[in-house]
């Protein structure tokens, strides 16, 4: 990426099906089943790692880093929910569902 890349810069990058994602803190592995898209933007401590998929975001020095942050992110977040999916509100429920159509653990 350009060094002079301004604050407000938006890059995305894909996602695609088949991809598996591992964390080492929960030991858990998803693979992605639908692709999507991450969207990278440019903050003064680095760059913010997003998608549509999910309302939560992550921080990475590098794209990489906000990249893979995210990604585990997710995979941490799909089991807990799962884990605990009987004592969900609705509206994170339906979060559930959409992470359930992208992610599937393994």
């Amino acid at each position: 990426m350009p060094e002079k890349m301004g604050a407000s810069t938006n890059v995305g990058c894909n996602i695609h099906r088949g991809v598996k994602i591992s964390t080492d803190e929960s030991e858990a592995t998803a693979i992605i089943i639908r692709p999507f898209i991450i969207g990278l933007t440019r903050t003064e401590e680095g760059y913010m790692a997003s998608s549509g998929i999910s309302n939560a975001y992550e921080l990475g020095a590098t794209p990489y880093q906000a990249i893979k942050s995210y990604l585990e992110f997710l995979v941490d977040e799909l089991l807990w929910l799962s884990k605990n999916e009987e004592s969900l509100s609705a509206s994170i429920h339906e979060e559930f569902s959409l992470l359930q159509k992208y992610l599937q653990m393994v």
